[in-house]
């Protein structure tokens, strides 16, 4: 009974903001850096449904994972790992056991490429971990539209609902995706607790026009019309209430200086390597790969202006990246607004700004925006959210048990709405029934008491009725036999 009443007791800690019942939508709005509001403002372009979201909820600027690319980032996003623990390292990478080479317009169905390369750890996206949690009378679905990794099959298992990454649906405007994100939300027969919703602008206008340019803040400033057809959807299906927002992105941008750019055929004999990358970022792998080589392939690189080049073991320990076979035996990296390229051609088109480098640049900084019952009111965060630790966070708001990642929850619990703000109620409630409990033990603890005085009395008086011979009024001498009664007759 007492083990009931507890937990009864513990019913309001489950009915806040992050119940089993809790709905979320992640949405990422890819390239958008985290200072593009405030650059937005100050050349006359205006985000208010952003910064209405931004007043209701809290506001940080987020590290992204190392490196600041795509699909490295998007992955770490749903898995709360770092990109050497998840396997996606780049968009483009080679792995030297398959023999193979991943890139981001091709493989995007394959699971060998998305369950990292260590057996001993499970790599399972958020939207497969919410629907195996069916734990509770609620339903779990997940629907996804077009995160890297939506369309491979964990263990056969697929998202309720997705969108097939092909040439029809990568060019859908952001009020198509919209609505369909919310219509999974407001199905009937099998409605979706969580939704992830992928847009990839900014992104594309800021590499082609750069991060300050008309072209660039005029696509915020859709992307904020896209916002309020949501939240006007939302509310129309009465979802807006209970519903858990997440908006950010999984890089920024830096522009890049024309004249900035390094051509590798300039410093390296190109069949003396292989290249698996971009302009931006790039692994090289030596031919042949032995030492003399490699060592030959770095002293050169490491001499030359404007790149970072680092051994496979000299990596930096806070990139958390060297630690995977397919980080090959040289890592190069262009510094701040530089990018490089094999060799020198007349066709060669490079980007107006980019992404990839170092992920303490705050150009490299994405944003977030959270509101709804689990987030608190009109707060900005002082310090970097670690982008690995957005996992924990949802995990936390959908009521399920994250696998082990490398994120940390206590280092975001400040952007939480805590359960002394939500449940103050429910607290009264656990105090008085704390209150009864105490008094019901009292209580019972009394009764058995002057029970077993009665009890102790009536067999007193009955030993006396059962001597013999025993004037009134005498004290037994020490010779008197006791009579006592027998066990059938001292049940009372």
């Amino acid at each position: 009974m007492l083990a009931r009443i507890l937990l009864l007791m513990s019913i309001p800690a489950l009915t806040g903001a992050h119940s089993t019942n809790a709905k979320l939508l992640l949405i990422s709005l890819d390239g958008f850096r985290h200072d593009y509001f405030e650059i937005a403002k100050e050349r006359g372009f205006s985000t208010p449904h952003l910064d209405k979201l931004r007043s209701q909820g809290v506001f940080a600027e987020v590290q992204d994972v190392f490196l600041t690319k795509t699909f490295a980032c998007h992955y770490s996003i749903a898995t709360g790992l770092y990109p050497e623990n998840h396997g996606i390292i780049h968009n483009i990478f080679y792995d030297p056991v398959y023999n193979d080479t991943f890139e981001s317009s091709k493989n995007k169905k394959e699971y060998k490429w998305f369950n990292g390369t260590k057996q001993t750890r499970l790599v399972e996206p958020i939207w497969i971990t919410n629907q195996k949690a069916k734990h509770t009378i609620f339903p779990r679905w997940s629907g996804v539209y077009l995160w890297p990794g939506s369309e491979v099959a964990f263990q056969q298992d697929l998202p309720l609902h997705y969108a097939v990454w092909d040439k029809t649906t990568t060019h859908l405007p952001f009020d198509v995706r919209v609505r369909t994100i919310v219509n999974w939300f407001a199905n009937e027969e099998a409605p979706i607790n969580f939704g992830i919703l992928y847009m990839p602008e900014p992104d594309h206008v800021g590499h082609y026009h750069g991060t300050h340019s008309n072209e660039t803040l005029e696509k915020i400033e859709e992307l904020d019309k896209g916002i309020g057809l949501l939240l006007s959807l939302l509310e129309e299906h009465h979802l807006l209430e209970h519903m858990n927002i997440i908006i950010t992105s999984d890089h920024g941008m830096v522009n890049v200086e024309k004249d900035q750019i390094v051509y590798l055929n300039d410093h390296l004999d190109r069949n003396k390597y292989n290249l698996y990358g971009d302009n931006v970022a790039a692994f090289l792998m030596p031919q042949p790969n032995d030492e003399i080589t490699r060592n030959e392939i770095f002293e050169k690189l490491h001499a030359v202006p404007g790149l970072d080049v680092y051994r496979k073991e000299d990596i930096p320990d806070r990139y958390h990246f060297k630690n995977n076979r397919r980080v090959l035996p040289i890592l190069v990296v262009a510094k701040k607004g530089w990018l490089f390229a094999d060799e020198k051609r007349d066709d060669k088109v490079f980007t107006v700004a980019d992404h990839g480098y170092d992920n303490k640049l705050h150009e490299m900084h994405p944003f977030l925006i959270a509101t709804g019952p689990a987030f608190k009111k009109n707060y900005t965060a002082y310090h970097l959210v670690q982008q690995v630790d957005l996992y924990e966070m949802m995990c936390h708001i959908l009521g399920i048990e994250p696998n082990p990642n490398d994120g940390d929850l206590l280092r975001i619990e400040d952007l939480l709405e805590t359960d002394e703000d939500e449940d103050e109620g429910g607290y009264t409630i656990l105090i008085l029934l704390a209150v009864i409990v105490f008094s019901a033990l009292i209580s019972g603890i009394c009764c058995v008491a002057v029970c077993r005085v009665y009890r102790v009395n009536i067999r007193m008086r009955r030993r006396f009725l059962h001597l013999k011979d025993f004037p009134p009024n005498n004290r037994l001498n020490e010779t008197s036999t006791t009579v006592l009664l027998a066990e059938s007759d001292e049940e009372i």
